[in-house]
């Protein structure tokens, strides 16, 4: 039964074992260990051996904070606010979830939701829940009822941003983690898929490089292009320099988009880079982002790449590409 929000806990003086206030906020030992120690998220008291104990309000607070990352904020951001504040942005919370659903009810039948983030509630819920099932199927209603543009950024890519942050805080687990991935990877390929042009338009190719396993950025850089009437050739990750520069030759693309993420301190990325500057046709120009991208700065300056780093400037660049002359070949 959760802890009264009146203080009354505050009042009489109780007093909980750590395992009864993580039972009673929804956390872990683990998790709860961890938000005191990293974030100082709450302060109990100690007994003589050492043991934690928690007052009624600071489970009434732990109940807020694991509500409120439930729902994908970070616990970084909100472990140093008051309770007060963490009260209003719950109810901020509610209300909006109150308006997701009043536009539901009132949408005409046939006409298409226009909210994104009743979708992402929804689909961190699923992952935390590890239930596969309903993550894609809501991702599926979001691909059907989502301008792809607004899919991908305000669903797809938040979405593998919280539960990363989740997975930092130790909320996450490795199933969660590939379920969450999974579903992604494979909303990514369809919206790919479905959103290539018809006729012709400018070829992109995009991918990872050796030794970059993870694609999801590659894949949301694909699918933003896509997204813009570009004709789009995804490789996948992990391949070498070669596979890119003859893709490109043989497509005929205008643009390489690579991501990278980690390691950010590989020599052998770094020589694939420059292996790919020399063997790409001249008239094929070079784009790279992801995390693990400023760490190879010199790099990509001198082989003459463009480094992005938000899919918003990646668009951009998109956008002066297909505006700009095209290089002599």
């Amino acid at each position: 039964m959760p802890t009264p929000a009146d203080g009354s806990g505050e009042r009489n003086g109780r007093r909980y074992p750590i395992a009864v206030a993580a039972r009673r906020a929804g956390l872990t030992k683990d998790v709860l260990r961890a938000w005191e120690r990293r974030y100082r998220a709450v302060r109990p008291q100690r007994t003589e051996n050492g043991r934690r104990r928690y007052s009624g309000a600071e489970i009434e607070r732990l109940q807020l904070l694991a509500r409120l990352t439930d729902g994908g904020q970070l616990i970084s951001e909100l472990a140093g606010l008051e309770t007060a504040e963490l009260l209003e942005l719950a109810r901020d919370e509610d209300l909006e979830l109150a308006r997701d659903e009043d536009d539901r009810a009132a949408r005409p039948a046939g006409k298409k939701p226009i909210r994104a983030r009743a979708h992402l509630r929804t689909c961190v819920t699923a992952a935390i829940d590890l239930d596969g099932g309903a993550l894609r199927d809501e991702l599926d209603r979001a691909l059907i009822s989502l301008d792809p543009v607004v899919l991908i950024d305000e669903v797809l890519s938040p979405l593998m941003v919280r539960l990363g942050a989740l997975w930092s805080d130790g909320r996450l687990n490795p199933g969660q983690e590939r379920i969450a991935t999974g579903a992604v990877t494979a909303t990514l390929s369809r919206l790919i898929e479905t959103l290539q042009p018809g006729g012709p338009g400018t070829l992109l190719v995009a991918g990872t490089l050796t030794g970059q396993r993870h694609e999801l950025g590659a894949m949301l850089a694909a699918a933003s292009a896509a997204a813009e009437g570009w004709r789009v050739t995804y490789l996948g990750p992990e391949l070498p320099a070669e596979d890119f520069a003859r893709a490109a030759s043989v497509k005929g693309a205008r643009v390489v988009a690579l991501g990278v993420v980690i390691p950010d301190d590989d020599p052998n990325l770094a020589e694939e880079l420059m292996r790919l500057a020399r063997t790409l046709p001249p008239e094929v120009s070079l784009v790279v982002g992801g995390t693990g991208a400023p760490a190879y700065a010199d790099v990509l300056e001198l082989i003459g790449a463009c480094t992005v780093s938000t899919l918003a400037d990646f668009r951009v660049y998109l956008e002066g590409v297909n505006t700009a002359p095209a290089k002599p070949r």
